[in-house]
């Protein structure tokens, strides 16, 4: 973390408020005004809801999911009017957490290097689509030895979609 640049403009692929669940949006403002920062959580019914808020300058706040869209799973596009940093964090029953960097780009392709389908793991693949129209997304499952497995998954707008890629392998 802390590799990228301010930008106007994140996309957090994950942002769950399930029972047992803590998530928190930290937004950092490094420029020397304020800025008014927009975040909208695309649940994955479809449903989106919208949040406002300031962030003075040279300071950073952090928005508690939890009380903006309680009990869901969503994708989260995040825009400001001055680019800021935007992290996400989530914690399970306040004894784990995770914290990752959103991405400032939308992207045709990505690249994983890990996953892990063997007995006792369960990976997802979380695709967030904040665009006006519905996407296909096709993933070539690579395993170390033997062919490609593609899976094709349709991403509707405005939508987040968890492929579970423990299954059909």
């Amino acid at each position: 973390n802390g590799a990228t640049p301010p930008n106007q403009g994140w996309t957090l692929a994950e942002t769950k408020t399930k029972p047992g669940y803590e998530t928190w949006t930290p937004s950092q403002n490094p420029k020397t005004a304020p800025t008014s920062v927009t975040p909208t959580c695309c649940k994955d019914d479809g449903i989106t809801v919208t949040h406002k808020k300031l962030i003075p300058h040279v300071s950073r706040e952090s928005l508690l999911v939890n009380l903006v869209v309680p009990d869901s799973t969503m994708g989260t596009r995040v825009e400001a009017d001055k680019p800021i940093v935007v992290e996400r964090a989530v914690y399970k029953d306040r004894k784990a957490g995770a914290d990752s960097m959103g991405a400032t780009d939308l992207s045709l392709t990505w690249f994983l290097a890990e996953g892990n389908t063997r007995e006792g793991y369960d990976t997802s693949l979380l695709m967030m689509n904040p665009n006006d129209a519905p996407a296909n997304a096709t993933v070539p499952d690579m395993k170390e030895k033997g062919p490609q497995i593609p899976k094709k998954n349709n991403v509707p707008t405005p939508t987040k979609r968890t492929a579970n890629e423990n299954q059909g392998v």
